[in-house]
């Protein structure tokens, strides 16, 4: 019977992706948890800029992408079992050179690709444009937490924003300045880091969502 090397390419994309994700799963359960505090609200009591408090919410905020694109696994096992090419909604976001790597490149591209499709036009790609995209997303989030928590902190509505201003300012005052790869990526991630506890904050007032992100949970 004749096959379809394209399919079986598809396929070992697939595995890959499987095996990326069970990796990942290992990693948080082996290497990530056992750094982490034993509460995870323990964060808060840090000063913001401290060394401890970047470095608690590194391991947060890497932990929670490894879970998320653990989500993607129904994704995946489709990808594997059909042979249909699926798109992956997360590239390496840990390897972002800079804001706008990160949000327009590497980061939930399914969302991304709705606000391409839905928010911008062809002729309406700037600078308005850019940061009306960010309000909507921190809009969107700030409410979910909001119902959840039962409590409005506007933290991740500021943690987009702030986003949002970066990538506008990249674009419009520092096109042209080019660093170093690894220089670009450390600064980056050292950006993130810094400005990260605005986006965890909520998640860790919740229980449920806290748990988590924290030392015992199972994965």
């Amino acid at each position: 019977m004749a096959t379809d090397p394209q399919g079986d390419q598809i396929r070992r994309r697939g595995v890959q992706r499987l095996l990326r994700i069970l990796f990942g799963l290992a990693i948080c359960r082996y290497v990530i948890n056992p750094l982490l505090p034993e509460v995870p609200q323990t964060l808060f009591q840090y000063p913001w800029y401290s060394i401890s408090s970047v470095y608690y919410t590194f391991l947060m905020g890497f932990k929670g992408y490894l879970l998320m694109n653990a989500s993607t696994v129904s994704l995946s096992v489709i990808q594997t079992a059909c042979g249909i090419d699926l798109l992956e909604p997360f590239d390496k976001p840990f390897l972002a050179t800079s804001p706008k790597d990160f949000w327009s490149r590497r980061w939930n591209s399914i969302v991304r690709n709705l606000f391409i499709k839905y928010l911008y036009t062809a002729n309406d790609r700037g600078v308005n444009k850019r940061l009306y995209v960010f309000y909507f997303s921190a809009s969107m989030h700030e409410i979910i937490m909001t119902i959840v928590n039962r409590q409005m902190t506007f933290e991740q509505f500021c943690f987009f924003m702030v986003h949002g201003i970066a990538v506008t300012a990249q674009v419009t005052l520092f096109r042209t300045v080019k660093l170093p790869r690894p220089l670009a990526t450390v600064l980056t991630l050292l950006f993130f880091c810094l400005t990260g506890k605005l986006f965890l904050m909520p998640f860790l007032r919740y229980e449920d969502m806290a748990f988590f992100l924290g030392k015992h949970s199972y994965l």
